[in-house]
């Protein structure tokens, strides 16, 4: 009896330990932030405050504000816009002082950009100033990238590709071969452009945006290629180079995904956690100094059910704890 009795609080504390390792995977900073429900914005540091801009709610709302954090994602405060979707007319026309609501953002030797009609910089933290016009790009499938200090505007959408120059203010817009293509990831690597995932399910590459070639995985199947059927998932690169692949929406399971992958040579990926929040096209953003990820919105779906849920849920995925755990 007491031997029966030992085996199971030993089994029940193993189990509690399992959990406590899965939860604490990822660290909740705020379940219910002071800006709206959205997905698809811009989050993004400067000088170590976190900013967030724009996004989208349901298919006829896109939010034009900009908030910032002094703590990381803990409090919020307005700068500018509105702050309540449920309060404004949703056909509202857009102000061209500022930055679209769809605008991306980049940071590009040293100083803020956000690409939208226009090219914006930001010249303290909180004014943003246009200086530049361009053609209209699809944002939500717009991907800004730097290679070899050029900075690129690929939107996978509209099929167009921009090289940007913006200390001569020119811009040159390269022939795209993309067949439509929506829900990919857009980033750099290697000092190569990447086209990933979306509906196409493949991945391409190029030096500088003219030719462009096929990439391959060491693995062909979904088990071990992360962008599989994947759509609007989160993708940030910490500062040894290595990639991180999260969230996304399964349009094949129709499903969101709670996984976390790693990559050092884009041949190899590794499935971190797959008991993360399921989200796809949350704002993400490499935290350098605690070496994590953080999280803000993004867009649910239940299992077979096309009724999303928005979140203005704020948590940080702990990426040098998740590391040491796998990989050591």
């Amino acid at each position: 009896m007491k031997y029966t009795l030992n085996i199971s609080i030993l089994l029940i504390l193993a189990i509690f330990i399992l959990m406590n390792i899965n939860n604490s995977d990822q660290n909740i900073i705020n379940k219910e932030a002071k800006f709206g429900p959205r997905d698809h914005g811009s989050l993004f540091f400067y000088q170590k405050n976190l900013f967030l801009m724009g996004g989208a709610y349901k298919d006829n709302f896109i939010y034009q504000d900009y908030w910032f954090s002094e703590n990381k994602g803990k409090t919020w405060k307005l700068i500018y816009g509105h702050d309540d979707q449920k309060n404004n007319n949703l056909k509202k026309k857009q102000s061209s002082k500022y930055p679209s609501g769809m605008a991306r953002v980049i940071s590009f030797k040293g100083k803020i950009y956000a690409v939208d009609n226009h090219i914006w910089k930001l010249d303290d933290g909180y004014n943003w100033k246009k200086i530049q016009e361009i053609n209209r790009v699809h944002s939500a499938d717009t991907h800004l990238l730097e290679i070899n200090e050029r900075l690129f505007a690929i939107d996978t959408y509209l099929n167009t590709i921009f090289q940007i120059d913006t200390d001569k203010k020119e811009i040159k817009k390269i022939d795209s071969f993309f067949n439509k293509n929506t829900g990919s990831v857009g980033f750099s690597f290697d000092e190569k452009i990447f086209i990933s995932g979306g509906e196409i399910n493949k991945i391409w590459y190029s030096k500088d945006g003219n030719k462009w070639n096929r990439f391959y995985t060491n693995s062909v199947n979904s088990l071990n290629n992360p962008f599989m059927n994947r759509l609007w998932p989160c993708l940030v690169k910490d500062d040894n180079g290595s990639l991180f692949l999260f969230g996304g929406y399964n349009h094949i399971s129709r499903e969101n995904m709670g996984d976390l992958w790693f990559t050092k040579d884009m041949k190899e990926w590794k499935l971190l956690s797959n008991k993360l929040i399921p989200l796809h096209a949350p704002m993400c953003v490499y935290d350098q100094h605690n070496h994590e990820i953080i999280v803000a919105g993004g867009k649910g779906f239940k299992k077979n059910n096309d009724k999303a849920h928005y979140s203005n849920l704020v948590f940080s995925i702990k990426i040098k704890k998740i590391l040491n755990r796998n990989l050591n």
